[in-house]
């Protein structure tokens, strides 16, 4: 690249809030996309055209580097306690429609997803009790959520009878039903923009999951705070699993649901123990067995596939409260299998809670060269839905914590 990474990624955490330092061939591509869609030769001009303010230009860096990894129903906890607890709790307080954000939505999957659970929830009340806002800071992003046609990688995991119920087969593929769309509206909206942010006490429950761990700490925090705020009273903030622990940076306080963390206006906080940043839990299973006795004195569990499920399933759970047990179940997950990179991601996160910088730093390499094997988009076995790439941005976060010693 003629300009350094260093110059780039100045520029694009004051528009974007992105930290791209950590993905050096992503930014290179994303310049390089960039400068084709204008027909621009020098990378200077580009430049010089994103420093002027240009629409054009920086709408044309947003969409070569924003492009998310999504797909409908994604993190199933999250889902089923918006609609079973979160919405209940809304219409019951009168919220008249209720308000529900997909904030940085990508292509559309989240906010469609929401919709459908007010449509399942709610019924044909859901037409005039609901109103669900997607926004993203990509234009070609917000197109494609407003034609509102997949293709099967959006769809993947989903049953026939879900897709039935909710799509219509075209040519191009899936087409989200008038029933759902109709609760729907995107806009082109940039976080971390303050005349972009939502009305003060405008929304009931606001999702913004899987994009903070782009994000450097100063963008994290106007992004929550701006999002803390757009919350009724009672209204529900939730982010990725992987970055619960983001709301200290905000000074936000948060109150466990499930598997994770999330910030509720109005109601009185209680602030996990976390002093290094919360990876993902795994998928969803059946309650892992209670912990009789102490990690340490546990016998190791039989050598059975799932049992590296079972570990880092009671290993993401224990990581808020007692990190010494989630680094035993991380080392146990590793003893059964070697590659598993969500347990490498797990020890080294353990590690660092505990400061024990040495240990974070050679679990850290391992969960890299791991995750650098699988594709991008793979989703991680005990990743808690997280894709290879999301974790590796995760572990970058670790790596920055670390000083960036680790190598």
């Amino acid at each position: 690249m003629i300009r350094t990474a260093e110059v780039w990624d100045a520029r694009l955490r004051s528009i974007f809030g992105l930290s791209m330092l950590d993905h050096p061939a992503r930014l290179q591509d994303g310049v390089r996309a960039a400068m084709k869609e204008l027909g621009l030769a020098d990378e200077g001009a580009l430049l010089a055209r994103v420093d002027r303010g240009d629409h054009e230009a920086r709408a044309a860096l947003a969409r070569s580097l924003t492009i998310g990894e999504t797909y409908f129903f994604r993190e199933p906890s999250h889902l089923e306690h918006f609609r079973d607890v979160l919405l209940p709790a809304a219409v019951a307080r009168g919220s008249s429609p209720v308000v529900v954000v997909s904030a940085a939505c990508s292509s559309g999957e989240e906010a469609y997803t929401l919709a459908m659970l007010a449509r399942d929830k709610l019924g044909p009340d859901a037409a005039t009790k609901v109103e669900v806002l997607g926004f993203d800071l990509n234009p070609a992003a917000v197109a494609t959520a407003r034609r509102g046609i997949y293709r099967p990688w959006s769809l993947r995991g989903m049953s026939p009878d879900v897709r039935a119920r909710w799509f219509d087969e075209v040519e191009d593929g899936a087409s989200v039903k008038a029933e759902v769309r109709s609760l729907v509206r995107f806009d082109e909206r940039n976080m971390i923009d303050p005349k972009d942010a939502l009305a003060p006490a405008s929304a009931d429950v606001v999702l913004c999951r899987n994009v903070l761990i782009y994000f450097d700490d100063e963008a994290v925090k106007t992004t929550l705070s701006q999002l803390a705020r757009a919350l009724r009273p009672g209204g529900t903030l939730i982010v990725g699993a992987a970055e619960a622990a983001f709301f200290a940076i905000a000074d936000l306080g948060t109150h466990a649901i499930g598997e994770t963390w999330v910030h509720v206006r109005g109601e009185r906080p209680k602030a996990p123990v976390v002093t290094a940043p919360s990876p993902p839990p795994p998928p969803r299973r059946p309650a892992p067995r209670p912990r009789s006795k102490p990690a340490s004195d546990r016998k190791p569990p039989p050598r059975a596939p799932d049992d590296v499920i079972d570990l880092l399933d009671r290993g993401w759970k224990a990581l808020a409260i007692d990190p010494g047990a989630a680094g035993e179940d991380a080392r146990r997950a590793i003893l059964l299998d070697r590659a598993a990179a969500a347990a490498h991601v797990l020890a080294a996160s353990a590690a660092l809670a505990q400061r024990d910088l040495g240990a974070a730093r050679r679990s850290l390499r391992h969960a890299r060269r791991y995750l650098a094997a699988a594709p991008p988009a793979e989703l991680v076995r005990g990743g808690g839905g997280a894709t290879a790439a999301e974790l590796a941005s995760y572990c970058a976060r670790i790596e920055r914590a670390l000083g960036g010693a680790a190598r």
